[in-house]
């Protein structure tokens, strides 16, 4: 991918139908916290959960750098259009923008699942990295480089002014075991490690945060890693 990227990050309006309809589809692709969009829409009004589209823009079709990546679209591909009207607890004027969804991240004031397991960052002003999925197709084309680099920025600067960033994934031994499972091979890197080429270390691994696991699917004593990373 360029050091230019054509992708964008664009909120999601939790008060759009086609919004909604497209997370929850994404989610269900995913296969994780599909039921919780309802509890999101407070939450991203709030300014707890800000909740971001991974795009590419469709005044972008004839970009060169974007043209890779358009190729990759279905041709039954949905646009959607920037309404939402609030981001972090303020209100935004939406540009009406049109774009094509392929994937989404949030970078969240809160995570539950760290007060579940106990996991503190003493004495840092912390922010999340959550909810983070990319469409298959659009994979290993250094899209979730050009997120992850959008929101360390937006992390780092006002408003937020994050001194460190945290999430959770899922184990590398668990991430090899699973891809074995599925697949026959293992994965060419795990979250995990990608994470930890980015800077990110570990804190603490957890069993069973994220039970139960994707409806038809059986993980026991599955564990998740908590990794966070000092901005500044």
């Amino acid at each position: 991918m360029p050091s230019e990227s054509p992708v964008h990050l664009i909120p999601w309006d939790p008060d759009c139908d086609d919004h909604h309809k497209i997370m929850t589809q994404q989610r269900c692709e995913c296969g994780w916290d599909y039921d919780k969009l309802d509890s999101w829409k407070e939450t991203q009004k709030s300014g707890q959960k800000c909740l971001f589209w991974i795009t590419i823009l469709d005044s972008d079709i004839e970009s060169e750098q974007s043209r890779d990546l358009f190729s990759l679209l279905p041709k039954d591909a949905k646009t959607l259009r920037d309404t939402d009207l609030h981001l972090r607890g303020t209100l935004r004027t939406p540009s009406q923008q049109l774009f094509y969804p392929i994937g989404h991240i949030s970078l969240d004031a809160y995570n539950p699942g760290a007060d579940k397991v106990g996991v503190k960052i003493e004495d840092r002003r912390v922010y999340w990295i959550k909810t983070f999925y990319i469409q298959h197709v659009f994979r290993s084309k250094g899209i979730g480089r050009a997120a992850m680099d959008i929101v360390e920025s937006m992390a780092v600067a006002e408003p937020l002014c994050a001194e460190t960033l945290g999430l959770d994934t899922t184990s590398t031994e668990d991430a090899i075991m699973m891809e074995i499972a599925k697949t026959g091979k293992p994965p060419k890197m795990t979250n995990q490690e990608w994470y930890t080429r980015r800077g990110y270390e570990w804190i603490g691994t957890y069993q069973n945060l994220y039970h139960p696991p994707p409806p038809g699917e059986v993980w026991p004593d599955f564990k998740a890693v908590f990794m966070k990373k000092d901005i500044v």
